[in-house]
């Protein structure tokens, strides 16, 4: 039996997620302080990640403040935090081999 008295969680100070009017959203989670104006499918959003204009994210899960710069692409890859993706890069993994970027990177084409 659990005691709820005894469970802690750590408080996130993040603002509301932004979904701007060109976001398109499918299948997938977003978490709190993420910023969306491109297009996200079957993927995970940590908090904080920035999705810009013209972006495409399918098949992902990208980790806590990171920032796809318009254009980019991707597709079955795992970002560790605060990883960014420049303008207009393609990352293209496979379902049993995807991209992995460790954390503080910077990612072009």
């Amino acid at each position: 039996m659990i005691n709820h008295e005894s469970v802690y969680t750590r408080q996130e100070e993040e603002l509301e997620t932004a979904y701007h009017d060109q976001a398109l959203i499918r299948n997938s989670f977003i978490a709190h302080g993420c910023s969306i104006e491109g297009y996200v499918e079957n993927s995970i959003l940590f908090p904080g990640v920035k999705v810009n204009r013209g972006v495409s994210i399918k098949n992902s899960i990208v980790m806590h403040q990171c920032a796809i710069e318009a254009n980019a692409y991707l597709d079955h890859v795992i970002l560790d935090k605060q990883v960014v993706v420049e303008q207009g890069a393609v990352l293209r993994g496979e379902f049993a081999h995807p991209i992995v970027a460790e954390k503080m990177v910077d990612i072009s084409q």
